[in-house]
Protein backbone atom coordinates (compact mmCIF):
# COMPACT_ATOMS: atom_id res chain seq x y z
CA UNK A 1 0.00 0.00 0.00
CA UNK A 2 1.55 2.87 -1.11
CA UNK A 3 2.39 5.59 2.14
CA UNK A 4 0.37 8.60 1.25
CA UNK A 5 -2.42 6.10 1.70
CA UNK A 6 -1.47 4.08 4.31
CA UNK A 7 -1.55 7.67 6.48
CA UNK A 8 -5.23 7.89 5.84
CA UNK A 9 -6.17 4.77 8.19
CA UNK A 10 -8.95 6.25 10.76
CA UNK A 11 -10.69 4.60 13.29
CA UNK A 12 -14.01 5.58 13.82
CA UNK A 13 -15.91 4.50 17.10
CA UNK A 14 -19.98 4.58 16.75
CA UNK A 15 -21.89 5.34 19.12
CA UNK A 16 -23.59 2.15 19.78
CA UNK A 17 -20.18 0.48 20.21
CA UNK A 18 -19.24 -0.60 16.55
CA UNK A 19 -15.77 -0.15 15.90
CA UNK A 20 -15.07 1.04 12.69
CA UNK A 21 -11.78 1.42 10.47
CA UNK A 22 -11.04 3.51 7.19
CA UNK A 23 -8.91 1.98 5.20
CA UNK A 24 -7.76 1.85 1.33
CA UNK A 25 -9.58 -0.48 -0.60
CA UNK A 26 -7.84 -3.70 -1.61
CA UNK A 27 -8.35 -6.17 -4.35
CA UNK A 28 -9.27 -8.75 -1.89
CA UNK A 29 -12.18 -6.88 -1.24
CA UNK A 30 -13.73 -7.63 -4.30
CA UNK A 31 -16.35 -10.05 -2.88
CA UNK A 32 -17.42 -7.51 0.13
CA UNK A 33 -17.88 -4.78 -2.39
CA UNK A 34 -19.95 -7.14 -4.21
CA UNK A 35 -21.89 -8.05 -0.66
CA UNK A 36 -22.24 -4.32 0.12
CA UNK A 37 -24.31 -3.82 -2.99
CA UNK A 38 -26.84 -6.84 -2.50
CA UNK A 39 -27.25 -5.33 1.13
CA UNK A 40 -28.39 -2.29 -0.30
CA UNK A 41 -31.49 -0.91 -1.10
CA UNK A 42 -32.97 -0.90 -4.59
CA UNK A 43 -33.22 2.87 -4.32
CA UNK A 44 -29.86 3.30 -2.35
CA UNK A 45 -28.70 1.33 -5.83
CA UNK A 46 -30.22 3.23 -8.37
CA UNK A 47 -29.13 6.69 -6.43
CA UNK A 48 -25.86 5.53 -6.55
CA UNK A 49 -25.43 4.35 -10.04
CA UNK A 50 -27.84 6.02 -11.38
CA UNK A 51 -29.25 2.92 -12.43
CA UNK A 52 -31.86 -0.12 -11.02
CA UNK A 53 -29.20 -2.66 -10.99
CA UNK A 54 -29.45 -5.09 -7.65
CA UNK A 55 -26.09 -6.78 -8.13
CA UNK A 56 -22.57 -5.72 -8.81
CA UNK A 57 -21.13 -7.56 -11.76
CA UNK A 58 -17.92 -9.58 -11.15
CA UNK A 59 -15.80 -7.47 -13.62
CA UNK A 60 -17.38 -4.48 -11.85
CA UNK A 61 -16.30 -5.64 -8.41
CA UNK A 62 -12.71 -6.27 -9.46
CA UNK A 63 -12.65 -2.79 -11.40
CA UNK A 64 -13.83 -1.21 -8.03
CA UNK A 65 -11.71 -3.24 -6.04
CA UNK A 66 -8.26 -2.68 -8.20
CA UNK A 67 -7.81 1.18 -8.35
CA UNK A 68 -5.30 3.05 -10.54
CA UNK A 69 -2.97 4.59 -7.89
CA UNK A 70 -2.02 7.26 -10.23
CA UNK A 71 -5.62 8.79 -10.84
CA UNK A 72 -7.87 7.09 -8.08
CA UNK A 73 -7.96 6.43 -4.85
CA UNK A 74 -10.80 4.35 -2.72
CA UNK A 75 -11.58 3.84 0.71
CA UNK A 76 -13.62 2.07 2.84
CA UNK A 77 -14.98 1.60 6.50
CA UNK A 78 -14.97 -1.98 7.85
CA UNK A 79 -14.69 -3.30 11.34
CA UNK A 80 -11.99 -2.56 12.91
CA UNK A 81 -11.56 -6.59 14.62
CA UNK A 82 -11.89 -7.42 10.95
CA UNK A 83 -10.15 -5.09 8.83
CA UNK A 84 -8.38 -7.42 6.59
CA UNK A 85 -11.52 -9.19 5.35
CA UNK A 86 -14.68 -7.66 6.41
CA UNK A 87 -17.86 -6.47 5.92
CA UNK A 88 -17.95 -3.34 3.88
CA UNK A 89 -19.98 -0.01 5.47
CA UNK A 90 -19.05 2.42 3.68
CA UNK A 91 -16.94 3.11 0.59
CA UNK A 92 -15.75 6.72 -1.01
CA UNK A 93 -13.40 6.89 -4.31
CA UNK A 94 -12.03 9.85 -6.23
CA UNK A 95 -11.11 9.39 -9.54
CA UNK A 96 -8.62 12.50 -11.32
CA UNK A 97 -8.42 13.81 -14.66
CA UNK A 98 -4.95 13.44 -15.94
CA UNK A 99 -3.30 16.39 -14.67
CA UNK A 100 -4.51 14.95 -11.19
CA UNK A 101 -6.42 18.87 -10.50
CA UNK A 102 -10.22 17.82 -11.10
CA UNK A 103 -11.58 14.94 -8.92
CA UNK A 104 -14.95 13.37 -9.23
CA UNK A 105 -16.30 11.81 -6.06
CA UNK A 106 -18.10 8.59 -5.23
CA UNK A 107 -19.88 7.48 -1.81
CA UNK A 108 -21.74 4.77 -1.18
CA UNK A 109 -23.04 3.90 2.92
CA UNK A 110 -24.87 0.68 2.95
CA UNK A 111 -28.41 1.34 3.72
CA UNK A 112 -28.99 -0.01 6.94
CA UNK A 113 -26.09 2.46 8.48
CA UNK A 114 -27.78 5.39 6.63
CA UNK A 115 -28.20 8.09 9.11
CA UNK A 116 -25.00 7.68 11.44
CA UNK A 117 -23.09 10.38 9.88
CA UNK A 118 -21.24 8.07 8.35
CA UNK A 119 -21.54 9.37 4.77
CA UNK A 120 -20.41 12.48 5.94
CA UNK A 121 -17.31 10.81 7.88
CA UNK A 122 -16.42 9.53 4.01
CA UNK A 123 -16.80 12.58 2.48
CA UNK A 124 -14.63 14.54 4.79
CA UNK A 125 -12.21 11.56 4.60
CA UNK A 126 -11.93 12.50 0.78
CA UNK A 127 -11.88 15.98 0.78
CA UNK A 128 -8.97 15.74 3.16
CA UNK A 129 -7.14 13.29 0.98
CA UNK A 130 -8.09 14.99 -2.03
CA UNK A 131 -6.53 19.00 -0.58
CA UNK A 132 -3.83 16.00 0.53
CA UNK A 133 -2.59 15.12 -3.09
CA UNK A 134 -2.95 18.54 -4.94
CA UNK A 135 -6.21 18.18 -6.13
CA UNK A 136 -8.21 21.52 -6.96
CA UNK A 137 -11.88 21.07 -7.78
CA UNK A 138 -14.00 18.01 -6.66
CA UNK A 139 -17.06 17.17 -8.34
CA UNK A 140 -19.98 14.99 -8.23
CA UNK A 141 -23.12 14.27 -10.16
CA UNK A 142 -25.99 13.81 -7.69
CA UNK A 143 -29.91 12.34 -8.37
CA UNK A 144 -32.45 15.05 -7.85
CA UNK A 145 -34.45 12.92 -5.61
CA UNK A 146 -30.89 11.68 -3.63
CA UNK A 147 -32.05 14.97 -1.62
CA UNK A 148 -30.02 13.28 1.71
CA UNK A 149 -26.89 13.71 -0.55
CA UNK A 150 -27.74 17.08 -1.77
CA UNK A 151 -28.04 18.28 1.56
CA UNK A 152 -24.68 16.79 2.50
CA UNK A 153 -23.07 18.46 -0.44
CA UNK A 154 -24.51 21.76 0.70
CA UNK A 155 -23.33 21.07 4.42
CA UNK A 156 -20.05 20.27 3.17
CA UNK A 157 -19.41 23.89 0.90
CA UNK A 158 -20.48 22.57 -2.65
CA UNK A 159 -22.04 24.57 -4.85
CA UNK A 160 -24.79 23.29 -7.60
CA UNK A 161 -26.00 23.65 -10.60
CA UNK A 162 -27.93 22.33 -13.70
CA UNK A 163 -26.82 18.92 -14.90
CA UNK A 164 -26.49 19.61 -18.66
CA UNK A 165 -26.70 16.53 -19.48
CA UNK A 166 -29.24 15.15 -17.56
CA UNK A 167 -32.39 17.12 -15.92
CA UNK A 168 -32.80 14.67 -13.35
CA UNK A 169 -29.16 14.98 -12.19
CA UNK A 170 -27.57 18.29 -10.29
CA UNK A 171 -23.78 19.11 -10.59
CA UNK A 172 -21.78 19.39 -7.34
CA UNK A 173 -18.70 21.42 -7.02
CA UNK A 174 -16.07 21.92 -4.30
CA UNK A 175 -13.10 24.15 -4.93
CA UNK A 176 -10.29 23.08 -2.71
Amino acid sequence: MPPRLKSHERDLDLSDGLKLRLRPVRPEDKESLIDLVERMSPEDVRMRFHESTGTLSDSMAERLANVDQHHETAFVLVERDHADKAEIFGVVRVITDPKGEKGEYSVMVRSDMQGLGLGKYLMEQIIDHGRGRGIKDIVGEVTRANVSMLTLCDELGFTRRKSPNDLATVEVHLRL
